[in-house]
């Protein structure tokens, strides 16, 4: 695992064990390997959508996991109007009618072509 490897070659092994104990994104990253279930975007998007400390764990998580190749990268602006979505139904059921084929026919192809021309950006994702 190169995490695992990144970790014991690290510079500051101090602050690798800090982390590792004091750390609630390191308290989730042992429960996904206790529980043997490997780490996935889709679990840490479940984790996230449990509340606020929880979405920025998961988050700063997902960096770490992306930047040591654990998990592949993802355009996660394009994943943040999916979960904004998500929520959204969740508050107002009544406009899932409408606003749900809006986002999945309009919104999101729009996104994912901009996307595909230049990196994705937080105000485009807004």
């Amino acid at each position: 695992m190169p995490l695992r490897a990144a970790f014991v070659a690290a510079e500051h092994p101090r602050t690798v064990l800090a982390w590792l104990r004091n750390s609630a994104s390191a308290c989730i990253l042992s429960e996904t390997v206790a529980s043997g279930r490997l780490s996935s975007h889709a679990h840490l998007d479940t984790i996230a959508a449990s509340g606020r400390g929880a979405a920025q764990c998961a988050d700063y998580l997902r960096t770490v996991l992306v930047a040591f190749g654990t998990l592949p990268a993802r355009d996660e602006h394009l994943a943040a109007i999916e979960r904004h979505l998500t929520r959204t139904l969740v508050r107002h059921p009544e406009y899932t009618e409408l606003l749900k084929p809006y986002v999945r026919w309009s919104v999101l192809p729009r996104a994912r072509r901009c996307a595909a021309r230049a990196a994705s950006t937080g105000g485009r994702a807004r």
